[in-house]
């Protein structure tokens, strides 16, 4: 008796658990799953899937808003169509989408191999930021992001080179590559850092505009510049797009050349007239 006991308030504790991970989510209605739907198919139409000879990875073409959320489920629970309760109430409807590019190995290796010829003192600043920025056009990563509630998007880069403009085929409220150069040997604990991050990053905002912040000196000896993206709240149940935010890392002459690439009226038409 104590047996059947025990499992029938094992079995009350698992059913509480189940309902416990189901309480917080509703259905998703026609009309969030069309708009979300969207939103990911823009993204994906927008971003280049071929880039010279690299091995793109990233998030595919087949998308179901109704299954988006299935991973925060418990395995066997029914998940279709359940999205947390406080979307479009206290969560924004803010979607992202990435993409890698990456170099194939014969050449990004040959890369590596040359670069460690161009330093002959592992003391001096300037031949290790040769060193490592030769190597870093190998990666390059697009990372959009749709209805960014007023957060902070930074980067850093070297300011002895001045924030380069970009120029888009449609309007945007920023669209700057913030260099990292030889110029600013990065730094760690006082000493030149041998296994530093020398990408160069870009930053573009579409729709309403983003509010820069004070630039900030780092102990690497970078400037670190954050723009925030402007945010309705009050529109934060409404299925529109306010703004649209895209970082790209990698080299500057490869993010120019998949700025160029990039379908932008495409992610354009996502804005809110």
């Amino acid at each position: 008796m104590n047996k059947i006991l025990v499992n029938v308030a094992i079995l009350l504790l698992l059913c509480n658990a189940v309902y416990a991970q189901k309480d917080g989510y509703r259905k998703l209605r026609p009309d969030e799953i069309a708009y979300i739907n969207a939103l990911h198919a823009a993204m994906y139409k927008a971003t280049p899937h071929t880039y010279k000879n690299w091995t793109i990875v990233g998030d595919q073409e087949q998308f179901d808003a109704r299954r988006f959320w299935c991973g925060d489920m418990v395995d066997g629970q029914d998940c279709i169509g359940d999205c947390p309760i406080i979307l479009g109430k206290a969560d924004p409807y803010t979607f992202s989408f990435n993409a890698d590019y990456t170099m194939p190995d014969n050449e990004s290796g040959n890369l590596a191999a040359t670069s460690m010829t161009m330093i002959k003192d592992f003391s001096n600043a300037s031949q290790l930021a040769a060193a490592q920025k030769f190597t870093a056009s190998s990666k390059m990563r697009i990372n959009i992001v749709i209805n960014s509630p007023n957060i902070e998007f930074g980067f850093s880069y070297c300011a002895k080179n001045p924030l380069e403009t970009l120029t888009l085929p449609v309007p945007s409220t920023l669209a700057v590559i913030g260099p990292r150069t030889i110029d600013c040997p990065i730094m760690e604990d006082g000493r030149p850092s041998m296994h530093a991050d020398y990408y160069d990053r870009a930053l573009i905002v579409l729709g309403k505009p983003a509010t820069k912040k004070a630039p900030e000196k780092t102990s690497d000896g970078l400037t670190t510049v954050r723009y925030v993206p402007t945010f309705d709240k009050a529109k934060i149940g409404k299925l529109v797009t306010q703004n649209i935010t895209v970082e790209i890392k990698g080299d500057a002459n490869d993010i120019r050349a998949l700025v160029q690439l990039i379908d932008w009226k495409k992610l354009a038409d996502l804005l809110e007239k």
